[in-house]
């Protein structure tokens, strides 16, 4: 059956014909006369469709009627939908920085600078309270942007989408985990300051092993996000959806990053140079995302504008 010179979808086939089923048909299509083939599996329609000249059509094809849908409209909708979705992912990486940055340097500073926190935590036990939303919040944000990109990502790597959608899940978690030590710091805190007559060793010795709990949640918790952010890079890179130096210096930034972090679980001094280079890529890419978002395939671009 010969193809329409300007469709996604050829014509129904009849049950009869022994062509496959109607979900087959539909979201499978060779074009012909192309070098590459356009290739629709039903994975390509992870996007609600909202478009109402695409919404009617696949109405009327469900019905069995031969309306074609015209595929620089289907083009279209697709460049619309990723940009958008790379531009909304680039500002929630671009807020999660932020807040990243803030809650170490304007929240955490103070608690554990001077005397320590021990004794300066009954003295702001609102900014352990912050410290610990802002951490939480940093982490669901970053797994927002797993979310949004898992349908995308998942057309050109679909197992480096599912990796990353896992390893982002489990940094919640493991963010959880710490902000719960953060909090039980500030607990501590309070009773050191409330019995000042019992023996400060016994308080050295919970603050130490409480503290410890804490920061070895925090490496963990760092290390595995960085684990995420090299998935999310290689996926973009193999989709080429961002400029592909993007994607490669944020490949080769993230295994510094965990370097730098298992450096610390090996109880060594770890140099703060080592986390320069995947803030700089993160920040990169988020300035990327919001200026053009996702890139479109050149086949895409192509149809669109006929």
């Amino acid at each position: 059956m010969a193809c329409h010179p300007n469709s996604l979808f050829r014509p129904r086939p009849s049950p009869a014909s022994g062509r496959g089923s109607f979900q087959r048909w539909l979201h499978s299509y060779r074009r012909t006369g192309e070098t590459k083939s356009l290739v629709i599996r039903q994975r390509a329609l992870a996007h609600p469709i909202r478009h109402p000249s695409i919404a009617n059509c696949l109405k009327r094809q469900a019905k069995g009627r031969s309306q074609l849908l015209p595929i620089s409209t289907y083009a279209r909708f697709m460049m619309n939908t990723e940009k958008q979705t790379g531009q909304l992912i680039g500002a929630l990486l671009l807020i999660a920085m932020l807040l990243g940055l803030g809650n170490n340097f304007a929240l955490n500073t103070p608690i554990f600078s001077g005397a320590g926190w021990l004794q300066n935590g009954a003295q702001m036990p609102l900014l352990f309270t912050a410290g610990a939303l802002l951490g939480l919040l940093t982490s669901a944000l970053m797994l927002a942007v797993a979310i949004l990109a898992w349908p995308i990502l998942r057309l050109s790597s679909p197992s480096l989408a599912l990796a990353y959608l896992i390893l982002s899940g489990i940094v919640v978690a493991t963010t959880a985990m710490e902000q719960a030590n953060f909090l039980a710091m500030r607990s501590l805190s309070l009773q050191f300051a409330k019995h000042p007559g019992l023996d400060p060793a016994m308080f050295e010795l919970l603050r130490s092993m409480v503290g410890a709990s804490r920061q070895w949640i925090h490496y963990i918790d760092k290390l595995i996000g960085g684990s995420a952010i090299f998935v999310m890079c290689l996926a973009l890179y193999r989709s080429n959806l961002v400029p592909r130096i993007i994607a490669v210096c944020g490949m080769l930034a993230a295994p510094i990053q965990m370097c730098g972090i298992s450096m610390a679980l090996f109880m060594q001094d770890m140099p703060s140079l080592m986390l320069a280079p995947i803030a700089l890529s993160l920040f990169a890419l988020s300035l990327s995302l919001l200026y053009r978002g996702f890139a479109v395939p050149g086949y895409q671009a192509r149809y669109a504008r006929t």
